[in-house]
């Protein structure tokens, strides 16, 4: 394995690190497959690995779970993350208890990395450093002994990032970098090395997106023996500036082609970042991110829609959710794209271009740029995934003018119905209580309100209850639909076309 020093720290890195949002969904099923998910963190840490990325929700929740039986059995030294987010976590007393928590599952008692998980914006960061807030949190964990370095993680625009790194809080960044963005992420890369930020990439493989479609990565491969997986990762690690890449890994097959990539010196390292931008530019309908296309003077962000179109030529399931859909899936990867990599929001669908043609008398690939924006609008409408489509659904709730609303389940697909609710009509104007499946999470609090046991919606009686999750809505309405004998309307809020667009 090989190792880089984290930023100004004296820890050295593993080049390869784990994430553990990807464990088979088979395995998360009974205490034998968390047993099988513990063995893959195991191997990778005999293996060298030695850098864990977690969180309390990842895999289903049961994450910490499988890390605290993988400990057990792990003699090595390794470095894990603890974390908490702004719209979970606001104060600091909530960031220690969630910081104690995560210890506690994990059966550790300290954590090496804290990470201010998932910053949207600048101005959320602004919010995180007030005082009492959730840096504050931190910094009071710190001084306790349960964290060592305060980092964070960001899918925010790059001008936001930037900015958060040059006003030093931070040791450590985790930034979203594969053969999918890197264009737009490098200048990133060169302002944390200035600031001697550790760097560690997620969604290295794009998600899923680059091993699912050999084929067409096949010309990242610098040698015939080495996979494109295996090309993906080193192309990244070639960047100097990356202390560490994450990877999830669902079995140990996937595991052990990920090690081999670090296994010996990369002898094309010098060349590879050359060769991968010469031959995507060569790519036939694949926008380039030459950006000769800007200055629309319509106002439409062209290039960033085009590199986000870019999505839509790849087969794999989402990386948001395991959606089976193949077609669907596309489009949930296209708009998590456009608004997490370029932070455009669509209010509707109406297409502002002029057809003037000017982006396509400039286009270096000749692509039919006018009609690819025109499609972009069109799903947008069609998935529910612009702020009119949006509010038009929730208007068709607010109508029946319920006056108790029950959600199911807790977490953050219902936390963010509620805050968009907020948004778009400015207050809650009915009462509302939150079911969920999970017996550890009975009688507790989250963002502010109580979690019920299912077996409770006798006795409560909501006048309806809108399922917010998108992967098993239909298993959910199923257990729930009895409830409809007491007059309960059970409502599934995401319809056959959409895209999740409460989590995205």
């Amino acid at each position: 394995m090989i190792y880089r020093p984290f930023g100004n720290t004296d820890i050295q890195l593993s080049a390869l690190s784990i994430g553990t949002n990807r464990f088979s969904p088979n395995d998360l099923k009974d205490n034998d497959g968390l047993e099988r998910a513990a063995e893959i963190v195991c191997e990778a840490i005999n293996n060298g690995v030695n850098y864990i990325d977690t969180s309390y929700i990842y895999s289903q929740r049961k994450a910490e779970r499988i890390l605290n039986i993988a400990f057990k059995n792990i003699k090595k030294e390794f470095h894990v993350t603890t974390k908490a987010r702004f719209d979970m976590d606001k104060t600091a007393d909530d960031v220690l208890r969630r910081i104690e928590n995560s210890l506690k599952v994990m059966g550790v008692n300290k954590s090496t990395f804290f990470c201010v998980w998932y910053i949207k914006s600048y101005q959320e960061y602004e919010q995180i450093m007030k005082k009492g807030g959730l840096y504050e949190g931190a910094i009071k964990a710190k001084n306790r002994g349960l964290i060592s370095h305060i980092c964070f993680s960001t899918h925010a625009v790059v001008p936001d990032i930037i900015k958060i790194i040059n006003e030093g809080a931070f040791e450590g960044v985790t930034i979203s970098y594969s053969l999918l963005n890197y264009k737009i992420m490098d200048q990133i890369l060169r302002v944390a090395r200035c600031n001697n930020m550790g760097i560690i990439t997620m969604n290295s493989l794009g998600g899923g997106i680059i091993p699912s479609n050999n084929r067409f990565f096949d010309f990242i491969r610098m040698s015939e023996n080495e996979s494109v997986v295996q090309a993906a990762l080193k192309f990244i690690y070639s960047h100097k500036e990356i202390t560490s890449m994450l990877s999830g890994m669902a079995t140990l097959k996937e595991l052990n082609e990920n090690l081999s990539a670090f296994k010996g010196v990369d002898k094309f390292e010098n060349q590879r970042s050359n060769y991968v931008n010469l031959k995507i530019n060569n790519l036939d309908g694949y926008c380039t991110g030459c950006n000769y296309c800007t200055n629309c003077p319509a106002g439409i962000p062209i290039s960033d829609f085009m590199q986000s179109y870019n999505t839509l030529f790849f087969s794999k399931e989402s990386s948001i959710c395991r959606c089976k859909d193949i077609e669907i899936a596309k489009k949930i990867n296209l708009f998590h794209k456009i608004k997490f990599d370029f932070n455009i929001i669509l209010n509707d669908n109406k297409n502002p271009c002029i057809n003037c043609g000017a982006c396509e008398k400039k286009c270096t690939q000749k692509l039919p740029i006018q009609q690819r924006i025109s499609e972009i609008y069109e799903m947008s409408e069609k998935c529910c995934y612009n702020i009119s489509a949006k509010k038009k659904r929730m208007e068709q709730l607010k109508c029946k003018d319920y006056k108790c609303i029950g959600f199911y389940p807790a977490g953050v697909a219902t936390n963010n119905f509620l805050n968009l609710y907020r948004d778009l009509f400015g207050k809650l104007d009915f009462i509302f209580c939150v079911f969920d499946s999970n017996p550890s999470l009975w009688g507790k609090q989250e963002n502010n309100y109580l979690i019920h046991n299912p077996d409770e919606i006798d006795n409560i009686k909501p006048d309806c209850i809108i399922i917010t999750n998108y992967n098993y809505t239909d298993e959910i309405f199923n257990g729930l639909k009895h409830y409809t004998e007491l007059g309960i309307e059970i409502i599934k809020l995401y319809r056959k076309d959409d895209v999740p667009w409460l989590i995205m």
